[in-house]
C-alpha cells in the first residue's frame, strides 16, 4: 500500500469529561479492554521521529478517542508540525474545558488548521446533560481567547467548529446553539447521536432510521481512513479506521509506518471494508455497526464516486 501523505494520531486518549456513550468512560484504571486502547498520551519523541521518517506526510488529525488538550508535550507538537510544515486538525472532537492561555496562543501561533468543538447545548444547563464535568462558560471563554489572538496575529486560523449532537435534551436549544457560534465566528454543525435510545430525538434521524431511508450508515466515510487517513493510536499501534480499537496492525513507531500498512493483515482488512472479501471474527469490521449498516462492506459505485476513497 502507498504511503498517505495524512494520518490521523491521537494525542490522547485520556479524558476529563464523563459523557455516557463514551467508550473512555468505561475503562477502568485506564486500562486496555475490549471498550478501548487504554489510556496515555502521544510523546512528542515518538511524534518527531514518525515525521522524520515519513517526510510524504503533509497533514495529521490529532482527536480521536480523548481530549488532545491534556497532552502535556501538545505545544511541542504542535511547533514541531508548523517547522515541518505539517498541518494539524482536531476535526474529530475536543472539549476545550482545560487548556492554557499559552496553548491557545500556540493554536494561532503556528497556524493549527481547526478545531471541531463539542458543544451539545447553547447552556450550561443543558451542556452538562451529556459532557458531565463541563463547564460551558469556560469553553465559550476559551473560544474568546482563541479569537483574541487569531486577531493580534492576523490569522484566520484555526477554523472554527460548533459541533451539536443532536439529542432529545438539547434539540430545543439548536437554533440559540447556532447563533451563538455565528457570534462566535465559528461554522455550526449537528450531528446525530450513536445510540439513539439514549436522550432519543423528537426531530432528528436516528442513526438506524437514516441508514434504513439512504442504504448506507451515517458514517460511512469513515472506511475511507484505511487508506487515505490511516488511525494510529498514541502508542504507535495501527488501528487503520475510527471505529477499531480492538485490533491493532503492528506498530508504527517500531516498524515503520509502510511496512505496518503493507501488511497482508492490514490489506485484508481493507479488502472486507471496501466489500471485496467477506468478513470474519479476526477482522474488526466484524464488530463494525457502521460496516453492517452499509450490507458488508462499501458499495463499488459509491466508491469510483469518491466517497471512500
Amino acid at each position: 500500500m502507498r504511503t498517505p501523505s495524512r494520518i490521523a494520531l491521537s494525542a490522547s486518549t485520556i479524558c476529563q469529561l464523563n459523557c455516557p456513550l463514551c467508550t473512555v468512560s468505561y475503562r477502568k484504571n485506564g486500562k486496555a479492554d475490549a471498550n478501548g486502547p487504554g489510556w496515555g498520551h502521544l510523546k512528542f519523541i515518538d511524534f518527531k521521529k514518525l515525521l522524520d521518517q515519513n517526510p510524504q506526510i503533509r497533514s495529521a488529525e490529532l482527536s480521536w478517542k480523548g481530549e488532545i488538550f491534556l497532552n502535556p508535550e501538545l505545544k511541542n507538537i504542535i511547533e514541531y508540525a508548523y517547522k515541518r510544515g505539517v498541518e494539524l486538525r482536531a476535526d474529530r472532537g475536543v472539549n476545550l474545558n482545560n487548556v492554557s492561555k499559552d496553548t491557545l496562543e500556540c493554536l494561532v501561533k503556528y497556524k493549527f488548521k481547526s478545531l471541531t468543538i463539542s458543544l451539545d447545548g447553547a447552556s450550561q444547563k443543558v451542556y452538562k446533560i451529556y459532557r458531565r464535568n463541563g463547564d460551558f462558560n469556560r469553553v465559550k471563554k476559551n473560544i474568546i481567547i482563541i479569537n483574541y489572538f487569531k486577531n493580534k496575529y492576523s490569522s484566520e486560523l484555526p477554523y472554527l467548529t460548533w459541533q451539536f449532537i443532536i439529542f432529545g435534551h438539547n434539540e430545543h436549544e439548536i437554533l440559540k446553539a447556532k447563533r451563538f457560534a455565528a457570534c462566535l465566528g465559528m461554522k455550526f454543525k449537528t450531528r446525530l447521536s450513536w445510540d439513539s435510545t439514549y436522550s432519543p430525538a423528537k426531530n432528528a434521524y436516528s442513526r438506524e432510521g437514516f441508514a434504513k431511508k439512504y442504504g448506507h450508515d451515517y458514517l460511512s466515510y469513515a472506511c475511507k481512513d484505511l487508506i487515505t487517513s490511516p488511525v494510529i493510536n498514541y502508542d504507535g499501534m495501527l488501528f487503520g479506521c475510527c471505529e477499531n480499537d480492538r485490533t491493532s496492525f503492528g506498530n508504527v513507531f517500531k516498524n515503520g509506518l509502510s511496512k505496518c500498512l503493507s501488511s497482508k493483515e492490514y490489506s485484508r482488512m481493507i479488502g472486507v471494508a471496501f466489500g471485496i472479501f467477506k468478513s470474519s471474527k479476526d477482522i474488526p469490521c466484524y464488530y463494525c455497526k457502521i460496516y453492517k449498516n452499509n450490507s458488508g462492506g462499501m458499495d463499488q459505485k459509491r466508491i469510483k464516486r469518491g466517497i471512500c476513497g
